[in-house]
């Protein structure tokens, strides 16, 4: 793995082991002075660091998707839990297992919530399927059968139904919760994420790089953009901010751009190096690594520090294991300036 002047990120945290952990809830403070950010085609009004925003920590083990309802955070978890938090009190309240499935292998992703109550992804032994759940007692109210693609993180309610993407992402899904009635339409792709807001939905699809505009009426495609490796979006209004690979970009109502924030997708090694030096892996390396067992303790991420001469071929150049390996030296130099800065933005500096 060689690259020429740049920083890889590879995000990490999904999960951890041992007992969930709360920490004490701090007071908010507020944030210092703002930094500016130089990269990229639109510039942010300022950004803050996270640091200088919270006002608590809660640990939850194997936690994933989560949403706000009713005066909670509901956290849907790896190993098939619905967990309830109270942001009032930065505690859990309570959590229920909604997984059946006896293979801890097979597991599911996605919450949502229509404002009475919450949905999320639960597994059995045969299938995928999406459970009511009453917001007090965290009892199931009803289950139904979708097959749901395992990692649709978020279950988006628009039109009065629920939408899942089925099987293997190429079908949309929506669910009637008050009948629990389920229709299904294919898609042209294969998608991996729906968003949605009163009557908008949206469908990423990374594999085709598109981005779809579906009708919750009818579930038909109204519109569609081809957009670099989209992946998470959210609407506000009439527009769509959408995570691409090429940064977060602004869409209006018709899908067109209308603002692009590069230097959003890098964050602090864009800071440092400049945006066009840094790759987000858009298909992360899972590899074995010692480093896993330091983030089942805290959250963090592996970077990986190009160390390629200029003058060498990048294709061509001989990988870090080779004894014919060469490595560009002053590439030590952007290694320490990012474990610096790391450690300035985490204590506020």
């Amino acid at each position: 793995m060689a690259a020429t002047g740049a920083i890889a990120i590879l995000v990490a945290g999904c999960s951890s082991t041992g007992s969930d952990r709360v920490a004490r809830p701090t007071q908010p403070t507020r944030p210092a002075a703002t930094t500016q950010v130089t990269t990229g085609v639109t510039k942010p009004l300022a950004t803050t660091p996270l640091t200088r925003r919270q006002i608590g920590r809660i640990t939850i083990d194997n936690a994933d998707g989560l949403v706000a309802a009713l005066g909670f955070i509901w956290v849907k978890t790896d190993d098939g839990r619905l967990v309830k938090v109270d942001p009032r009190t930065n505690r859990i309240v309570g959590q229920r297992k909604l997984d059946t499935a006896t293979d801890s292998s097979r597991y599911c992703q996605g919450i949502g919530t229509d404002g009475k109550s919450v949905w999320a992804c639960a597994t059995t032994d045969t299938a995928t399927d999406v459970v009511q759940v009453d917001p007090t007692s965290l009892a199931p109210v009803q289950r139904v059968r979708v097959n749901k693609v395992f990692n649709q993180l978020r279950l988006p309610f628009a039109g009065d139904k629920l939408w899942v993407l089925g099987a293997d992402g190429s079908s949309l899904i929506g669910v009637d919760p008050a009948t629990a009635a389920v229709t299904s339409r294919k898609l042209p792709v294969r998608c991996l994420q729906l968003f949605g807001s009163d009557g908008m939905l949206l469908a990423t699809c990374r594999i085709d790089n598109l981005l779809l505009r579906i009708e919750p009426a009818s579930g038909t495609v109204s519109a569609r953009r081809s957009i670099a490796s989209p992946g998470f979006a959210v609407t506000s209004g009439t527009d769509t901010w959408v995570d691409t690979s090429e940064g977060v970009q602004r869409l209006d109502s018709a899908l067109r751009t209308t603002a692009v924030y590069p230097g959003l997708v890098v964050g602090l090694a864009g800071d440092l190096v400049g945006g066009d030096k840094v790759v987000k892996l858009p298909n992360p390396i899972m590899g074995a690594e010692d480093f896993s067992y330091v983030l089942q303790q805290i959250p963090g991420a592996m970077v990986f520090l190009g160390g390629t001469p200029t003058d060498r071929n990048l294709a061509t150049a001989a990988p870090n294991h080779s004894n014919r390996v060469v490595f560009d030296e002053e590439a030590m130099i952007t290694g320490t300036a990012m474990y610096a800065a790391l450690a300035l933005d985490h204590l506020g500096a």
